[in-house]
């Protein structure tokens, strides 16, 4: 643990700089070796290649899954299955092929910060652009996406018109959400990659301001920024409400209300940049703006805005590289311009099963998606189980897209939820929901007191099924097969997996992202 700030300054910093330098040449470089073709065109030929890699396949017993490293994902689970698996590469997915005022169309592994910086240069940004630049917005695609946004525009997969897949038998197939393939598009996400392979996605984009005017309001009791965000999270018609609604919470009491609107330039508020390499991490901004207890309302640059969490990875950063050396004048002025480091070089240390077993049982990685009606037990839930502070909440709106048409997170609340919470999604009901974000070591942990991960997360999972929310999968999950099918809605999905061939020929949900065994070992 003692040694690990100074990896991180003097091993995974400059690697993952020299590793982002490297990637932005070998793009280059490919579009330089091919200057005749289109990007269009050189998509079609690697959607052949892997075409005929799928159907092609002389193991029909191995299972398909990509050839991209577990590492390199941006999953804090630590996945096996690959090893047994038939890998395919799609490795040269990366991308942005067209776009217009309306919608952008992408190859799997380009990143959000890619797709974002392309966007804005024509005043445009993804309705849904999760704040972390080296997020794949295929890996987004095909689990799930939440934002400050999400209050209007809903999760990532409500702003997609097109995924484009190659199923079992190889066959390419582009699924909307108004063709023969309608039932597909809704059992994607939360899939992750076990009905098909994704080589594309088009998605809705909007239009933006150069700024966003961001007001902050601090709060000394739960009650009170619980019944802000709902206020602001309410507010009808949508269209006018807020662009951008979150919260930080720093205890179980104090927390900061932010909610922001796009803006052009004016004189009369102050421009804040809190997206340069020397600025502090936003966090600890927020926290100071907190301390002084007064309303505060700021500019800041829009493509600044959408990343302010990026340099700290939200707060995660910390418990790598303390705030004390992180966030103190001396290292952003000198070497702030190195962050973040890249995810999987963070990973990449938990290279035994002890240290992949403290990284389950010591760390906490969760977003979960819980209604709204929740919000203040679920905070209180939170912070009995993991005393891990900040804590994160964003208001999203769910969709329950009625019978047939039900995907892979559960809309029973949904139907539940009380009128206020409930609105109309182009034909669709919606309700009001949230993501509540808890990122860090427990307390406890850093206390050196007795303490059980597994425990703590199976307790929570417990409370997330009785209030009709589910958990992210990105991160570890101990749920029992049973208990995975109680908490998440699987009939469509596993229609799609005897329709399309996935039975047999890739993995199965449950069976990509669950810990449940290794929970049982470590529980004792």
């Amino acid at each position: 643990m003692r040694y690990r700030p100074a990896a991180v300054i003097f091993v995974v910093l400059p690697l993952s700089t020299l590793l982002r330098a490297v990637e932005k040449n070998q793009k280059r470089l490919a579009k330089l070796r091919d200057v005749v073709s289109s990007a269009e065109q050189r998509h079609e030929v690697r959607v052949k290649r892997v075409s005929k890699d799928v159907a092609s396949r002389p193991d029909r017993s191995k299972k398909i899954c990509t050839s991209r490293s577990p590492f390199a994902s941006f999953s804090m689970r630590f996945s096996e299955y690959k090893k047994s698996a038939k890998q395919i590469y799609v490795g040269d997915f990366n991308e942005i092929l067209s776009v217009d005022d309306e919608y952008v169309r992408v190859e799997p592994l380009c990143t959000v910060g890619e797709i974002a910086e392309f966007l804005i240069k024509r005043n445009l940004m993804m309705c849904t652009t999760l704040e972390v630049k080296d997020a794949t917005i295929g890996g987004l695609s095909m689990a799930v996406a939440m934002t400050t946004s999400s209050h209007k525009y809903g999760l990532l997969q409500e702003t997609v018109l097109e995924y484009e897949l190659i199923i079992a038998d190889g066959r390419v197939v582009k699924a909307r959400r108004d063709n023969e393939f309608a039932d597909l598009f809704h059992a994607i996400p939360w899939s992750h990659g076990s009905l098909a392979l994704l080589v594309s996605v088009t998605l809705k984009v909007c239009k933006v301001k150069p700024y966003v005017r961001v007001i902050y309001e601090p709060f000394n009791t739960l009650a009170d920024s619980s019944a802000r965000i709902r206020a602001l999270a309410r507010f009808q018609p949508r269209e006018k409400s807020a662009d951008f609604i979150e919260a930080t919470l720093f205890t179980r009491e104090e927390g900061v209300v932010m909610h922001g609107v796009f803006s052009d330039y004016d004189a009369t508020i102050p421009v804040k940049h809190v997206g340069t390499w020397y600025a502090p991490w936003f966090y600890t901004y927020v926290r100071d703006l907190h301390k002084k207890g007064s309303k505060v309302v700021e500019l800041v640059p829009t493509l600044e805005y959408i990343f302010r969490h990026d340099r700290a990875i939200f707060w995660t950063l910390r418990d790598m590289l303390p705030e004390w050396v992180g966030n103190s004048a001396i290292f952003r002025y000198t070497l702030g311009w190195m962050l973040p480091p890249k995810i999987f070089m963070l990973k990449m240390p938990a290279f035994t099963p002890a240290l992949r077993n403290e990284m389950r049982t010591q760390r906490v990685y969760q977003d979960i998606v819980l209604p709204l009606t929740s919000l203040e037990d679920s905070v209180r839930k939170a912070g009995d189980e993991f005393e891990i502070w900040p804590i994160l909440v964003y208001p999203s709106l769910i969709v329950d897209h009625g019978p047939g048409k039900r995907g892979i997170f559960p809309t029973r609340a949904v139907r539940a939820a009380p009128k206020e919470d409930q609105s109309d999604f182009n034909g669709s009901k919606a309700a009001l929901f949230y993501d509540l974000g808890v990122y860090g070591i427990p307390k406890q942990i850093v206390d050196g007191t007795e303490y059980n991960g597994v425990r703590s997360l199976r307790t929570m999972e417990r409370f997330t099924t009785s209030v009709g929310g589910a958990p992210f999968l990105y991160a570890d999950t101990f749920m029992s097969p049973e208990e995975f099918e109680h908490t998440f809605d699987l009939e469509l999905y596993r229609a799609c997996r005897n329709k399309y061939g996935a039975e047999g020929a890739f993995f199965d949900l449950y069976e990509k992202t669950t810990s449940y065994r290794k929970g049982d070992e470590l529980l004792g």
